[in-house]
């Protein structure tokens, strides 16, 4: 129902309940009087239970109106679980597991323009590194086209010399194979009568006589390199250490 509605319907109800009171009161005897002559009394009830009526029809029919709240079942929002991907686990591979054995002072001799280590002495004093392939659980049981390069450092630390393609001892060539537990044997430096020098493919490099130290990389032409470092003393006569550092791809 609308205001206006309820208003009248509501003015009608008042006016008629007004009547009915008056009629009981003597000091509105008057105006009850005049409303019976205009209207007369049976017209006044019925007035009154026409407005009730009315009243109630309309406070009913606004009753059926309205609309129904309905409530809706809402689910409540639960946040997405994030799908988590696990990190890649890292593909590993065999690499070779070439040993520094150890280094020393020797005699070599040359037939036929490959260096070799003769019974007795030889033509020149030559320090040898000696390395061997030990395959351990998961490694490559041969390496092949392995090349030495070799870098030469003075008693100060300084590099003074250095070589691409360092020769090997009883190979014809600079590059040879790693097969399972073979020993090679690398030519670092090389003492004539009267220099030092180190052998870069088929040529001689000079060398200072201050040489102490050498570092000595292994590679092959696509993906490992290994790295060790060799101490000795031609003047003393004596080879140290021989250690390998950590490994590069």
């Amino acid at each position: 129902m609308t205001s206006r509605k309820k208003w009248i319907a509501g003015s009608l109800f008042v006016a008629s309940a007004l009547y009915k009171v008056a009629q009981g009161m003597q000091f509105m005897s008057p105006v009850v009087t005049w409303l019976n002559k205009r209207m007369g009394s049976d017209s006044v009830v019925e007035l009154l239970l026409f407005g009730i009526i009315v009243y109630l029809f309309l406070e009913g029919d606004t009753t059926s109106k309205e609309p129904t709240q309905v409530t809706a079942s809402v689910p409540a929002l639960v946040p997405a679980v994030k799908e988590t991907t696990p990190p890649p686990i890292p593909v590993r591979r065999k690499t070779p597991n070439v040993l520094a054995k150890r280094g020393r002072i020797t005699w070599l001799d040359n037939v036929n323009d490959v260096l070799w280590e003769p019974e007795i002495k030889g033509k020149w004093k030559a320090v040898i590194a000696e390395f061997r392939n030990e395959p351990g659980e998961f490694s490559l049981f041969a390496w092949h086209d392995v090349h030495a390069s070799i870098t030469y450092f003075d008693g100060q630390g300084s590099e003074i010399a250095h070589v691409g393609r360092a020769l090997w001892l009883e190979v014809l060539g600079t590059k040879l194979e790693f097969p399972n537990q073979v020993t090679r044997k690398l030519v670092v430096a090389v003492q004539g009568a009267d220099s030092i020098v180190g052998f870069d493919d088929d040529g001689a490099v000079p060398l200072s006589a201050d040489i102490r130290r050498a570092k000595i990389i292994l590679h092959d032409p696509r993906e490992f390199s290994f790295s060790y470092l060799l101490d000795f003393d031609f003047d003393a006569g004596t080879v140290g250490s021989f250690v390998p550092l950590s490994p590069s791809k």
